[in-house]
């Protein structure tokens, strides 16, 4: 090997040391990372972006997941299948900054498990005197490490593992003693037949149950979840002040809320 081709060989390795240790500070910084969001930012191709990736994994320092990754912590105490962590990040941190808006000072939020909601939970940094019910491990976690200003309740019942949540019996009962101003719900899916679906009827109960001790609730939404398979339903569109969204496809939603003329409004998250 040539003097200029080992000096450009370790001129690379520099660069490539460079630019993981700047992935690791967005990781830290965001909990999650895109391939696409280091194809933008370092001008990589998605191959080196992989690459790196799978090298930071292998020296235990994050985890690998569908489309990106996320922090060791966040992997530990994810509460949807790991798959979704990453997917529509993008819109989702949109909906939750959003649905962020619509939290005062002093209120006692319900806040559903799911991705979309963990999104948001992110954005209560600069709340004040919040009190947040959760029966949602990773929600939970999420704020007993980086929100220390917010008052906690974890709800108790029956652990769903695999999504760690909590349900059944014990958690009812807890929900039936308390009272929120504001419910701040997921779904898995919307169909404009039926309403709002999810995969789980225990997990029904729970949303049912934690909205009807709510002032108000809202639904926290990106566009995929549109049309896409549910189970049962917990809520129609009436039973919400606002729907957040990041997009409304084909405008399915806005027509079903004009067929059921509701109050209910659409609320799509700025880009």
């Amino acid at each position: 090997m040539s003097r200029q081709a080992g000096t450009r060989e370790n001129s690379d390795k520099i660069l490539a040391i460079d630019r993981r240790a700047r992935i690791m500070e967005m990781v830290k910084r965001n909990h999650s990372v895109l391939i696409g969001d280091l194809t933008k930012e370092f001008g990589v191709s998605a191959v080196t972006a992989r690459s790196d990736l799978n090298i930071l994994e292998k020296e235990g320092k994050l985890k690998r997941m569908y489309g990106g990754a996320v922090s060791l912590g966040l992997a530990r105490h994810v509460s949807v299948p790991r798959e979704r962590m990453v997917v529509n990040i993008d819109q989702k941190r949109r909906i939750a900054v959003e649905a962020a808006k619509l939290i005062h000072n002093g209120d006692v939020i319900a806040i559903d498990t799911g991705s979309t909601t963990l999104e948001f939970a992110k954005q209560l940094a600069n709340k004040q005197d919040i009190t947040v019910v959760t029966n949602d491990f990773a929600i939970a976690e999420y704020i007993e490490r980086n929100l220390l200003d917010i008052d906690l309740v974890v709800l108790g019942g029956t652990f769903r593992r695999e999504h760690r949540y909590t349900y059944g019996q014990l958690t009812l009962s807890t929900i039936q003693t308390l009272h929120f101003d504001k419910a701040f719900m997921g779904t898995n899916a919307f169909l404009a037949n039926q309403g709002f679906m999810t995969e789980y009827e225990p997990e029904a109960s729970i949303k049912v149950n934690l909205m009807n001790h709510a002032n108000t609730s809202y639904l926290l939404m990106d566009s995929s979840k549109v049309n896409a398979n549910g189970f049962i339903q917990f809520a129609k569109l009436s039973e919400f002040s606002a729907i957040i969204m990041d997009a409304d496809p084909n405008g399915i939603v806005k027509d079903a809320l004009n067929r059921a003329n509701t109050s209910t409004e659409l609320m799509l998250a700025n880009d």
